[in-house]
């Protein structure tokens, strides 16, 4: 929908593997007006899985920052603000399947 790619170290491009996870985060200033939306894909690494290893702080999963096409900036972080992220999620739904 919105035409996201992610490559976690040991997978191959867009792999979802078990547990996997899609995130957006929402990032608010603490007047609460400048919000930002910040994307990413976590999972466990292959070693994780094949040795069952237990998650923790200590052996976390790997986790990708995500580009958004519409709306990320070149921003190290890829960032978009909430008005931008909202516009494009608005612009990738299709209202012939959206029920009124």
């Amino acid at each position: 929908m919105l035409d996201l790619f992610w490559l976690i170290p040991g997978y191959q491009r867009d792999d979802t593997p078990p547990g996997g996870a899609l995130v957006f985060e929402l990032w608010c200033a603490p007047a609460g007006r400048d919000c930002a939306v910040h994307t990413y894909y976590m999972a466990q690494a292959p070693d994780q899985l094949r040795e069952a290893r237990a998650l923790s702080l200590e052996s976390p999963p790997a986790k990708v920052k995500v580009f958004v096409p519409a709306c990320s900036g070149n921003d190290e972080d890829y960032s978009c603000s909430w008005s931008d992220f909202d516009h494009a999620v608005e612009a990738a739904i299709d209202p012939a399947f959206v029920l009124n």
